[in-house]
């Protein structure tokens, strides 16, 4: 007996056929997620320096919750360097910085009331918000026009307002609605509902790809040019239909409709990908790779994963172990760098000190991947997170407060066993762990206790959940 023609999977976003009554399909054959997962609730936690002082309590080497969103359903977290933002389900945007207590409670952004918000961006000190009609909206200001000029993202906004911290609507001829947006240090792109994109922000080595001066030459009126949204220059001068974008902290990546790879920007690393040192100022194709479909971009590094979504390549700095790279006793740091695209197994055989054949159909499915300063996170389509890179401040979440994580590791430190968003920033990390009702009701009930009894211990309800539920 049929029970209805498909389901959508929250994961990778493909039709599943429901089978019959007696046999239905609880799992996206695609990347084997599960139904239950679309129904489930989303809460936030932090791990790494949840607060900007020296104070240990204020240090998670662990995921910490955040009591002060449970009641609101989260599906997606955003962190920099010193704030925080996270998008619930009904389209709401709360935000937190980390001069903050961390279980204060975050406010609701004022400024985008009457938007349905679907997708949150931050830079250094700018913000970004994607809304359901494919309206942009910004607020804060670009940390290097800042410190030169005072100019902030007002100079494009819909109305002026002295306060920079108030969201407003990104205006560009021609209006087109955009579907996508990313956010490097102080530079911004989005990809348009025409699969065209535009670029805006401070970025005058390349990361916008547009001929724009150096910043110390530029007049007041090219600076304001350069906060306008406009198209990317390509190498050969033929614009592309884009399918994904992703802004490093100083570098651009494009995937473009035949799943190639462009990139742009700083490259003193080899982050770019192209096998050499020399910085690119217009999108450049990266001749090593094919087949990517999700580009994911950190400080001086990048993360590429293919149409399979279980094949993920990276290249730039590996000095703290951002490529997770096998460990060599005694190898210059720098010898970790990489100029030209490898392979980066999640899953792997032997010690973190051997190198060794990828065994591919051990490979995860990877439903996302978010580079911050010099770590990674990566959550795969049954929820599974894993971490590597530098983890000072605990920011890799694996319970250690200095040292590096030298090649992924799943994260089994925490009492939620599947996460639906990541965000990793400059000294901490954020997620949204997936709960049913009856550990939301659990969550709560902890939470509330400890709070009335030892608020200065709030801390410890997640390794009291962790030992309940085990």
């Amino acid at each position: 007996i049929s029970i209805g023609e498909t389901w959508k999977c929250s994961s990778c976003g493909k039709e599943v056929p429901n089978g019959s009554e007696d046999r239905p399909k609880k799992k996206c054959k695609g990347c084997g997620a599960n139904r239950s997962d679309n129904n489930s609730y989303g809460i936030v936690v932090g791990f790494g320096q949840l607060k900007d002082d020296d104070e240990d309590d204020d240090i998670a080497s662990t995921p910490q919750i955040l009591v002060k969103l449970l009641d609101h359903n989260t599906i997606q977290v955003a962190c920099c360097r010193d704030s925080f933002l996270a998008l619930t389900k009904q389209g709401e945007v709360y935000s937190w910085k980390s001069d903050d207590e961390w279980n204060i409670a975050p406010v609701r952004m004022a400024g985008l009331e009457g938007a349905i918000i679907t997708h949150i961006e931050v830079g250094t000190l700018h913000f970004i918000a994607l809304s359901s009609e494919g309206n942009i909206y910004i607020w804060g200001v670009y940390d290097h026009c800042d410190a030169g000029s005072g100019k902030t993202v007002r100079h494009i906004a819909e109305n002026d307002d002295d306060d920079p911290n108030f969201p407003v609507q990104l205006l560009y001829e021609p209006k087109q609605k955009a579907k996508s947006i990313s956010s490097g240090s102080d530079f911004c792109a989005a990809l348009l509902d025409d699969n065209t994109m535009v670029t805006w922000g401070i970025g005058t080595e390349g990361q916008m790809a547009r001929d724009v001066p150096k910043f110390k030459e530029a007049s007041d009126e090219a600076i304001e040019d350069m906060l306008y949204p406009k198209p990317p220059l390509w190498d050969d001068g033929m614009p592309r239909k884009v399918l994904s974008l992703a802004c490093g902290y100083n570098h651009l990546l494009v995937v473009v409709e035949n799943h190639e790879v462009y990139s742009s920007g700083v490259n003193n690393r080899g982050q770019l990908g192209h096998g050499d040192l020399i910085g690119r100022q217009s999108l450049t194709k990266i001749n090593a790779l094919k087949g990517i479909a999700q580009v994911a971009a950190g400080r001086g590094f990048s993360y590429f994963v293919d149409q399979t979504g279980r094949k993920v390549s990276a290249c730039g700095t590996g000095h703290h172990g951002q490529l997770g790279l096998p460990v060599i006793p005694g190898m210059n740091p720098s010898s970790y760098d990489r100029k030209l695209p490898i392979r980066v197994p999640l899953i792997y055989k032997n010690s973190i000190e051997e190198d060794e054949p990828i065994v591919e159909e051990e490979q995860p499915f990877i439903k996302q991947i978010s580079c911050g300063m010099d770590h990674v996170l990566a959550i795969t389509s049954n929820g599974d997170t894993y971490s590597w890179g530098k983890g000072n401040d605990g920011k890799c979440g694996q319970g250690i407060l200095e040292g590096v994580i030298w090649r992924p590791k799943k994260l089994e430190s925490n009492p939620f066993k599947k996460f639906l968003h990541v965000s990793a920033g400059f000294h901490s990390s954020l997620g949204v762990a997936m709960v049913d009702e009856e550990v939301l009701s659990l969550t709560k009930n902890v939470s509330k206790y400890i709070h009335k009894h030892n608020p200065r211990k709030i801390a410890e309800i997640a390794p009291i959940l962790k030992s309940i539920l085990e």
